[in-house]
């Protein structure tokens, strides 16, 4: 996950309401399966003066309608529950955000694999495969660390490889229209919100930040990649994120940054703020047991798994 975010839906539901009930669903079925990688926090989505005043009661039916909770707090009872927030909010909603740790969450997988047989080849990339009949008969693998390459023949592959998605499919000779889109993110010093603090306004670039661990992760950016390795994070960036972020918490601006990094989103189709976060599973006749899985959201993660095993 770029963020570190679990999503509540909320993010989604006035423009993207599939991926807003994925995400409300997939919210509590994580918390009672990984709850040891997933942290409360709550979210507040924030209104200011000079946003649209009419976006918070959109927001609140547009939840309602999609199945995502949602209450609304007073100005004061905000303050009360996040004392950082700038006082010139004006709305305020509750959500069921959370913080989650992706990194202990993939390990968690790994190991639960494992147990069940699977074999897990870390440090490995899918260099070939080999069609015959309309199937992929073989599937060619090199290890990284310099070990000799190796191939497996397989039943079935599931090609969830996120950005490199539509790069694993040509190799089975299998077109997958993707939309590569890079985001930035920043990490501050300690944690300068309790809560998941999001703008209340259309998903737009700098409108978000996450308290994980002893740290604030400041998110996001959209712009076109033009690869799934284009992930550099420009300095215009840093400054939008702590400019648009400071205004709903205001400690920001004297806060240190710690460290950048930059994601890819494979987006389904298009690219940008407009494409959709929902998944979909792509089938081709020319290698009939490949399974690609595409789009998505780490909050979803499970739910695209149960699908493509469906």
């Amino acid at each position: 996950s770029d963020l570190g975010l679990l999503h509540s839906g909320a993010r989604y539901a006035v423009k993207d309401p599939l991926s807003a009930s994925e995400c409300a669903a997939e919210n509590a079925i994580l918390r009672r399966i990984a709850p040891f990688c997933i942290e409360d926090t709550g979210g507040l989505f924030v209104s200011l003066p000079e946003d649209d005043a009419g976006f918070a009661d959109l927001l609140v039916r547009s939840c309602r309608s999609s199945g995502v909770a949602v209450e609304e707090l007073t100005s004061q009872e905000a303050l009360d529950s996040e004392p950082g927030l700038s006082p010139r909010l004006s709305r305020c909603l509750n959500v069921n955000d959370g913080s989650i740790d992706p990194f202990s969450l993939v390990q968690a997988n790994l190991e639960d694999a494992r147990s069940a047989g699977a074999t897990v080849l870390n440090h490995c990339s899918v260099t070939g495969m080999t069609v015959e009949g309309g199937r992929v008969s073989r599937v060619e693998v090199r290890d990284r660390r310099g070990v000799l390459s190796s191939a497996i023949v397989p039943e079935v592959v599931v090609n969830a490889a996120g950005s490199w998605v539509s790069v694993v499919a040509e190799m089975a000779g299998c077109h997958i229209p993707m939309g590569l889109d890079q985001g930035s993110m920043l990490v501050m010093d300690g944690r300068q919100c309790s809560q998941v603090i999001n703008r209340m306004r259309p998903p737009s670039n700098g409108d978000i930040a996450v308290p994980n661990h002893t740290s604030t992760i400041l998110g996001t950016t959209s712009r076109p990649a033009g690869s799934p390795e284009d992930t550099t994070v420009a300095i215009e960036d840093i400054e939008l994120l702590v400019r648009e972020t400071s205004a709903m918490l205001p400690s920001l601006r004297n806060c240190r940054a710690i460290r950048t990094y930059g994601g890819v989103r494979p987006l389904l189709g298009g690219g940008g703020r407009e494409a959709s976060r929902s998944f979909a599973i792509l089938t081709d006749e020319g290698a009939d047991n490949l399974l690609s899985v595409a789009g998505g959201k780490l909050t979803t993660y499970r739910l695209m798994a149960e699908k493509v095993a469906d």
